[in-house]
């Protein structure tokens, strides 16, 4: 690296440092709160953003992970289902692309490397920091790890949230209001183990033309 690359990145880590040291003071100042509550405002689209400019559950993957529910409720058969998927999905490396069950099993098959980073985050095996979205995963990772200490991990009341986005929203309600079930699957309105991307589905037929109709 040249002289110039290796200021530039100390100006970057600099300006990083400085914010993640902003969200975590303002989450260590509300720690002691029995819940706190975010504010939105609803823009002309119709989609609601919280106001808050430094912590919110619209955040980056620090503040996602920083952030629980107020009030807990028990996993059940369901929810860690979808707790064991949402650690597979924010760990990302391809795993987040496979079908539901084999991402489940994923985080079955690897629950020593979940356990470990629960338990001992910067000293053990560090598994989590390999993840795409760190803070997400460790917090997963905490969480899936309490569940496992009872008999019963599906009695375990949690409080994690378990993150949902659309994929292609405009193109999702217009599949939706034409009721094109070709154009639904390629935008996940239709069920499936396996995510569709109607990018790679436009990519397959490189010749096609579009054009609107009179």
């Amino acid at each position: 690296m040249t002289l110039s690359q290796i200021k530039q990145q100390n100006r970057d880590l600099h300006s990083l440092r400085a914010d993640f040291m902003l969200k975590l003071g303002v989450a260590q100042n509300n720690r002691s709160e029995t819940a706190i509550f975010f504010p939105h405002n609803i823009d002309f689209r119709g989609r609601a953003y919280t106001m808050h400019p430094n912590l919110s559950h619209l955040g980056s993957d620090l503040c996602r992970g920083l952030l629980k529910f107020a009030q807990t409720k028990p996993l059940g058969e369901h929810g860690l289902k979808w707790l064991r998927i949402q650690v597979a999905n924010v760990f990302g490396g391809g795993v987040d692309k496979l079908p539901l069950p084999e991402r489940e099993q994923f985080i079955v098959d690897n629950m020593h490397l979940v356990s470990d980073s629960a338990t001992n985050p910067l000293r053990g095996q560090r598994w989590w920091l390999k993840a795409e979205d760190p803070w997400q995963c460790l917090a997963g990772c905490m969480e899936l790890h309490k569940a496992s200490l009872l008999s019963d991990p599906r009695t375990f009341e949690s409080s994690l949230p378990v993150h949902q986005d659309g994929s292609c929203n405009g193109l999702q309600h217009y599949a939706a209001l034409a009721r094109d079930e070709e154009g639904g699957r390629a935008v996940n309105l239709l069920p499936s183990d396996e995510p569709a991307d109607v990018y790679k589905c436009a990519l397959a037929f490189p010749s096609c033309n579009f054009q609107a109709q009179s």
